[in-house]
C-alpha cells in the first residue's frame, strides 16, 4: 500500500474543514476490510459469544462517559460496534513545526544524525492546538475473549513511519493485556505516552516531502505535500483557538462579570447596536436642530 505524500496542487475543498482530520470514511472502509477477513466467530462458542456481547456493552457505556462529546458512535451495519475517539495533545506552550530536508529522512539532532548538520531543519510555524488524533475501532464479536478490536489510527498531520510507530505500540498493550478489554488501554497510551515517540523537544518534525510504498495498513497518515499540510493545521489551529474561546468562560474587565465568549460576542453586538441606534438618533436631532436654525 502506498502512503506517501501526493503533488496534488490542492487539496479539495471538503478536505480544508475537521472532516479532513477526521479520516472517517477511510477508517471505516479499512475496518470493513480487516474485518471481512477474519472469521474468529466461527471458532467461538453461543455462551462466548454472548459474554463477549456484554463486555462490549459495558466498555461502550464506560467509554462514553469517559470521553463524552470526543467520542462519535459510527453506524452499525453489519452488527459489529465501531465508533471514534479523538484524542487532543495539550499544548499549553504550543509547538513548533520544522520540516527535515535531510536526503534520508533521518531526523537532524539525533544520535541517528552522523552529520550533525542543524541547518537541514527549517522553521515553518508555530502552534497552539494541532488536529487530534483519531481512534477508529470496530469490535469484533471475538472481542475480548480471543481477537483485538480492529482499528485505524489517523493523523493526517503526521509523517507515516510515526503513524505506524502507533499501531505498533497497540499491538504490544494487546500483547500485555490478551483477553480483556483494551481501548481504554489504547487512549490512556496516547494521551499519556505518544507525545514523547511523535515529537523531539515538543516540536514536530515533518520530512519535505518523501514517500513510502510500506507502512501499516491501520495508519492513516499525511498523503499531502507539506507546503499544502502546513496551511491546513494553521488553519485548524485557528478555528480551535476560536471554538475554545467561544466556549471558555472569559471575565468581563468593566462589570468584572464572568461569561462564555458565545455571550460576550452577543453583549458587545448588542451593545454596538445600541451605541448606533443611540448615536444615529443624536445625529438625527442634531441635523433637524440645525436644518431648523438655516431655515429660519
Amino acid at each position: 500500500m502506498s502512503s506517501g505524500a501526493t503533488s496534488s496542487s490542492s487539496p479539495p475543498l471538503a478536505e480544508a474543514g475537521d472532516g479532513y482530520w477526521e479520516g472517517r470514511e477511510e477508517a471505516v472502509a479499512r475496518l470493513k476490510a480487516m474485518a471481512a477477513r477474519a472469521h474468529w466467530e466461527d471458532e467461538l462458542s453461543a455462551e462466548r459469544l454472548e459474554t463477549n456481547n456484554q463486555v462490549q456493552e459495558d466498555e461502550m457505556l464506560a467509554l462514553q462517559a469517559i470521553y463524552g462529546d470526543d467520542m462519535v458512535i459510527l453506524e452499525d451495519k453489519a452488527g459489529f460496534r465501531s465508533f471514534q475517539i479523538f484524542v487532543w495533545y495539550p499544548i499549553p506552550n504550543g509547538t513548533k513545526v520544522f520540516l527535515n530536508l535531510h536526503p534520508n529522512g533521518t531526523m537532524v539532532g539525533t544520535d541517528n544524525d552522523e552529520s550533525k548538520d542543524g541547518g537541514e531543519l527549517i522553521y515553518a510555524c508555530s502552534l497552539k492546538h494541532l488536529p487530534p488524533v483519531v481512534l477508529t475501532c470496530l469490535l469484533p464479536c471475538s472481542y475480548p475473549s480471543a481477537s483485538a478490536p480492529y482499528f485505524t489510527i489517523s493523523a493526517k498531520w503526521l509523517d507515516e513511519p510515526k503513524v505506524s510507530h502507533l499501531c505498533t505500540m497497540f499491538d504490544e498493550i494487546w500483547t500485555e493485556l490478551p483477553g480483556q478489554e483494551v481501548v481504554y488501554r489504547w487512549l490512556d497510551w496516547l494521551n499519556s505516552s505518544s507525545w514523547a515517540c511523535i515529537s523531539l523537544n515538543d516540536n514536530i518534525i515533518l520530512i519535505a516531502d518523501k514517500t513510502s510504498d510500506v507502512g501499516d495498513a491501520r495508519a492513516i497518515a499525511r498523503r499531502l505535500l507539506v507546503d499544502h499540510t502546513i496551511p491546513l493545521m494553521q488553519s485548524y489551529n485557528e478555528r480551535r483557538s476560536h471554538e475554545i474561546f467561544l466556549k471558555s468562560l472569559h471575565k468581563c474587565r468593566i462589570c468584572l462579570s464572568e461569561n462564555t465568549g458565545n455571550s460576550l460576542i452577543s453583549y458587545l453586538i448588542r451593545m454596538l447596536c445600541l451605541i448606533f441606534t443611540e448615536l444615529f438618533t443624536f445625529l438625527f436631532k442634531l441635523l433637524s436642530l440645525l436644518f431648523g436654525l438655516f431655515c429660519t
